[in-house]
């Protein structure tokens, strides 16, 4: 006769040989690699805010799985259910909230994490930090806080014109230009 816990040991060893000491749920997705995998591309490669852009690909790790979610940057911009295979076509609007210069665009599935560059064209107007083409005196106060260390660059990153993460007095004085005659 076996022991019972004999047996549990012999079960957990089988398990351990098969799958290793970390256990993962079924619907996990493996490691993936550090060099994310490129199969998919954008047309247009280059939009503004608000624009829709086209995702097209074929990737591998899509065989058989269906649920895809797309990222600018870390923002979720689209997810679907696609109904499986290789190909896909999927759309998304770039986020009004993107600021000039190359960022992200990511496709997650269960066994997909695949990365390509895209451009927001243009400079934003200095100090325009909803990006609405204009700068309010609201906007110039946020500046203002910022360059004195009261508030996070994150709160305004068009008022840092020269990318340098600080906010300088020529900064604040464009911002109060583009609040007075426009952005240029």
């Amino acid at each position: 006769m076996v022991n019972r816990g004999a047996s549990l040991l012999m079960l957990f060893s089988f398990w351990v040989g098969l799958f290793g000491t970390t256990a993962r749920p079924t619907n996990a997705a493996p490691p993936l690699s550090a060099t994310p995998t490129v199969c998919f591309t954008l047309e247009p490669s280059t939009a503004g805010p608000g624009d829709r852009v086209i995702a097209d690909g074929d990737c591998p790790g899509l065989l058989h799985h269906r649920f895809l979610r797309i990222f600018f940057d870390s923002t979720l911009v689209t997810e679907t259910d696609f109904g499986g295979g290789r190909l896909f076509t999927l759309a998304f609007t770039v986020p009004e909230t993107a600021m000039p210069g190359i960022h992200t665009v990511t496709v997650k599935g269960p066994f997909l994490d695949a990365s390509t560059a895209f451009e927001v064209p243009g400079q934003p107007c200095p100090g325009d930090c909803d990006l609405d083409g204009r700068v309010r005196i609201g906007e110039v106060v946020i500046g203002t806080g910022i360059a004195l260390g009261q508030r996070s660059l994150e709160d305004c990153p068009a008022s840092d014109a020269d990318g340098d993460a600080r906010v300088a007095i020529e900064e604040l004085t464009a911002a109060v230009r583009s609040a007075l005659k426009g952005c240029e």
